[in-house]
């Protein structure tokens, strides 16, 4: 079985802990610099917010981020079954690896 390397444990925990140091700063900079609640001008609506608004905003998105972030190790990392797959078929021809290739992407 392969073993992850120290680059790829790195990466991965970086990953993860910006993205819980940002959960925490990013609710104490919007309580602490926003307003309780604030009015945003859009192109075609306003609306009002709140800090939690705001903050729930860079939450989902951090989140996405280390979900994007993970899925995208998981089908680029040479550790995984998806990559592994792809490289055997490599070994036989074009044809299976383009079948191969195929299949993984669903």
């Amino acid at each position: 079985m392969f073993e992850l390397s120290r680059i790829e444990i790195a990466l991965r925990l970086q990953l993860i802990v910006t993205t819980m140091l940002m959960l925490p700063a990013a609710y104490w900079a919007a309580t602490t610099y926003l307003p309780l609640e604030f009015h945003i001008d859009g192109v075609s609506k306003s609306l009002q917010a709140t800090q939690f608004d705001a903050f729930l905003c860079v939450a989902v998105g951090a989140v996405g981020g280390l979900i994007i972030g993970l899925t995208t190790e998981y089908y680029t990392s040479k550790v995984y079954t998806p990559v592994r797959e792809l490289v055997n078929a490599c070994r036989t021809g074009a044809a299976t690896n383009m079948f191969v290739a195929h299949y993984v992407k669903f």
